[in-house]
């Protein structure tokens, strides 16, 4: 009798572990992995060509964006990934389906240059590439 509960103690414990370990692989390749804001912010600086002694003063604001299809986009809550509020991006920057994209915006004062220069960028969430 000792024997028969050691086994069912045995294969009870295997198969939660298996379980377990299923809901973890299941998330993990559900859940979207995305570069950091971080990144996103650099690769636009590099583009930008405002990095290093020739920053004076900048300012960025970062926006991630669920690009569902043509017609509809939306902000996404860092938080907890939930798809919030309709933003209305152009087109032209090559968006594919089902696709999320860090809106980088950002002004920045270089010293041979009069002025500040404000553009927008689009980095790829998951690649970090540059969009459009």
């Amino acid at each position: 009798m000792n024997r028969k509960v050691t086994n069912i103690a045995i294969i009870t414990l295997i198969s939660i572990g298996a379980v377990s370990g299923l809901l973890i692989l299941y998330d993990y390749l559900e859940s979207p992995h995305f570069i950091p804001k971080s990144k996103a912010v650099e690769v636009f600086w590099n583009t930008f060509n405002c990095t290093g002694k020739f920053e004076i003063q900048s300012h960025v604001t970062v926006e991630l964006i669920h690009i569902v299809n043509d017609t509809r986009k939306y902000y996404v809550d860092e938080r907890n990934m939930q798809d919030m509020a309709l933003a209305f991006e152009n087109n032209k920057n090559g968006f594919k389906e089902n696709q999320y994209v860090w809106k980088v915006h950002g002004d920045c004062r270089i010293t041979n240059v009069n002025g500040i220069r404000s553009e927008v960028h689009y980095i790829d969430a998951k690649t970090g590439e540059l969009q459009g």
